[in-house]
């Protein structure tokens, strides 16, 4: 996996409901590990554009 390092290099911001895909409605969920996200956390743009 990454250091811990890199992985503090990464960008984040918060999350705000449907402030990443305007088409998507409530339950909005991590493409990668399918946790919904929650008002408010951070969230990381990783290189390839997932977030």
């Amino acid at each position: 996996g990454l250091s811990q390092e890199l992985i503090e290099t990464l960008p984040t911001r918060k999350y705000k409901f449907g402030s990443i895909f305007s088409r998507k409605r409530a339950g909005e969920r991590c493409v990668i590990c399918q946790l919904k996200y929650k008002i408010g956390e951070r969230q990381m743009d990783l290189p390839c554009k997932h977030v």
